[in-house]
């Protein structure tokens, strides 16, 4: 009944820098899903428990939860709930899709995310042309919408500390 609330508090936990309370959450939120017989509930906490292990660079878990979901996922189809999470998602299905978890199914989810987007070209300051990449533009556009560092990381599911990598790397391109 509460996993929205459960899902987006976990992403704010991780936004603040707290990603161990987020993992502890997902965890139970995703025994008691499998136990409930919730498997689309599974498959989406299992995702965004995988995001969260690769943010904290524990990739070993992070592949775990992934295949939990996966295996899930290919028994009953399930494309978007990988494909809604981007670059983040497409790393680790490409890690993942090396060791031999549910390959073909990987293979599927990657072809599903399409042709990877060109980096957009914007003229700096000095007139030169420089590449922005798409998530530094999406961050870029959210902040111009007037969102905070903190929403930015809730909505696209990264920590704060992304979000900052990510501006400063836009601003060091454009030369302010």
């Amino acid at each position: 009944e509460r996993l929205h609330e459960h899902l987006v508090f976990a992403r704010t936990l991780v936004a603040q820098g707290i990603p161990e309370e987020a993992i502890g959450l997902l965890t139970r939120s995703l025994d008691a899903a499998e136990e409930d017989g919730r498997i689309g509930d599974a498959i989406e906490i299992g995702v965004l428990l995988a995001l969260v292990y690769q943010e904290c660079a524990d990739l070993n878990q992070a592949a775990d939860a992934l295949g939990r979901a996966l295996q899930y996922g290919e028994r009953y189809g399930f494309l978007r709930v990988f494909t809604d999470n981007g670059l983040p998602m497409m790393q680790l299905l490409q890690r993942v899709q090396g060791s031999g978890v549910a390959p073909s199914y990987c293979q599927r989810i990657l072809d599903s995310f399409g042709e990877p987007d060109e980096p957009a070209a914007m003229d700096s300051p000095d007139g030169l042309e420089v590449s922005i990449s798409p998530r530094e533009l999406l961050v870029l556009r959210l902040i111009d919408r007037g969102q905070s560092n903190l929403e930015i990381a809730g909505s696209l599911g990264i920590s704060g500390f992304t979000v900052k990598r990510h501006i400063e790397s836009a601003r060091s391109k454009l030369g302010v």
